[in-house]
């Protein structure tokens, strides 16, 4: 289901993302070798499922939307 594919993309997105802040900010938070190489699976995982479904009406709108906010959140 191509959908699917675009919600395990989406919480990957929100997932990483998290886990970036708190690598930014949270100066207490560990990141060892192991949580490390599940983000870098996360990631891959996302990228394949982006490569997989890109002629998919559903991804490639959810990908406008993520590339659209990027846009307005610099401006």
């Amino acid at each position: 289901m191509k959908s699917q594919a675009v919600r395990s993309v989406a919480q990957a997105f929100v997932d990483l993302q998290e886990q970036r802040h708190s690598a930014d900010y949270d100066h207490a938070d560990a990141f060892d070798a192991k949580r490390l190489a599940e983000a870098l699976e996360t990631s891959k995982r996302a990228i394949k499922a982006i490569d997989s479904n890109k002629s998919d009406a559903a991804m490639c709108a959810f990908l406008s939307l993520l590339a659209l906010k990027s846009d307005w959140a610099s401006s």
